[in-house]
């Protein structure tokens, strides 16, 4: 089975193929573009399932937050944000593997400079470290007297 994005000018995203056997507590969706880089593929199945990215697929969660059973990004397969989401908040329950030529990107997403939660903190015009998951830290110059 499969579920390509159509070609053209652009090229559509990758259609999603969810497989579940009566006999299996949980399912997997494959998400695969046949190898033409398309858009985006939004995923907004119920949690937790298994997740194939692969074939030119870019995919990425429709809502704040992902649960899955295991993580599968293939060669060509790209799984990310869009830039209007915040973060990439993804749990996975057992195994996430990332082949070669598979990618998790979260490259240019988040906040935006000096913003945020880990922003950076500026004394006098002198900056400061930014932080990861907390507040950056205190410049060096301590405030004129």
């Amino acid at each position: 089975m499969s579920a390509y994005g159509g070609g053209g000018y652009a090229s559509g995203g990758a259609g999603m193929v969810y497989t579940k056997a009566n006999s299996q507590s949980m399912g997997q969706l494959v998400v695969d573009n046949g190898g033409q880089l398309g858009t985006n593929t939004p995923i907004a199945y119920l949690s937790p399932f298994d997740l194939t990215v692969r074939g030119g697929a870019v995919a990425y969660p429709s809502g704040s937050y992902l649960m899955l059973s295991n993580l599968f990004v293939n060669a060509g397969g790209v799984f990310t944000c869009l830039s209007t989401q915040t973060d990439l908040d993804v749990t996975v329950l057992r195994n996430a593997t990332i082949d070669a030529g598979g990618v998790i990107s979260v490259d240019a997403k988040g906040f935006g400079a000096g913003a945020g939660p880990g922003a950076g903190l500026s004394t006098n015009s002198i900056g400061s470290g930014g932080g990861y998951g907390g507040n950056g830290g205190a410049s060096s110059v301590l405030p004129a007297e």
